[in-house]
């Protein structure tokens, strides 16, 4: 197994870029041409963080998702949606080195949301 500072600082790495990116995206008044790329791009950064705590922390068959399904709503708003993947991706960066698996459960719900964001593009 890789030692814990290793998985932390590709994790962290990969989390924080996709903070930028999400906070960036929220700042702006007129949506940018390149929305859906820049979603993309939170979204795979989320899911290669979350991709290499599972591997290295063996969480492959733990899916936090399972659990708060029932509690979701199920349909928010895009800019909530990602206003609260922007609040659990910074709480995920918070306990990256107190609690791995609560950080990997934040990096696993924001990857959720993220992917449930419509483009509000006609």
């Amino acid at each position: 197994m890789i030692p814990c500072c290793g998985v932390s600082s590709e994790a962290r790495a990969a989390i924080e870029t996709a903070k930028k990116k999400l906070q960036k995206l929220l700042q702006v008044t007129t949506l940018p041409k390149e929305y859906d790329d820049i979603l993309w791009q939170v979204a795979a950064e989320v899911e290669y963080a979350s991709a290499i705590i599972s591997l290295y922390r063996g969480f492959e068959d733990f899916d936090p998702i399972l659990d708060k399904r029932k509690s979701r709503k199920p349909a928010w708003p895009a800019e909530d949606s990602l206003k609260e993947s922007l609040r659990l991706i910074d709480e995920s960066l918070k306990k990256l080195e107190t609690d791995i698996r609560a950080s990997y459960t934040n990096l696993k719900l924001a990857l959720s949301l993220l992917r449930s964001v419509k483009s509000p593009k006609p």
